[in-house]
């Protein structure tokens, strides 16, 4: 039976690798999970958008849900860009 030698080159090596493939698997986990989550969010924003003008409640309340389901759903298709500032509130 052949001997393997290990070398401590060899090992730091393996030992990159391994932390890089559990990066990545982690970072995609983490990924999938905030992508379902702003899903989630843009598909209430935009049912409050939906009653928003079923009720009449005015533009500027059409807008602002507006602007949030576009914020949830540009945060869903690039999760890992930071999330834009939500547009401001009506009064």
């Amino acid at each position: 039976m052949p001997r393997v030698r290990f070398s401590v080159r060899g090992m730091m090596i393996a030992v990159a690798i391994v932390g890089a493939l559990l990066w990545g698997w982690i970072w995609t986990r983490e990924m999938v999970a905030l992508r379902a989550l702003y899903r989630q969010k843009a598909a209430a924003w935009g049912m409050y958008e939906q009653s928003a003008k079923t009720a009449n409640m005015g533009e500027e309340y059409v807008k602002y849900f507006a602007g949030m389901r576009a914020n949830c759903e540009r945060a869903a298709r690039y999760p890992w860009l930071p999330v834009a500032p939500d547009p401001p509130e009506p009064e």
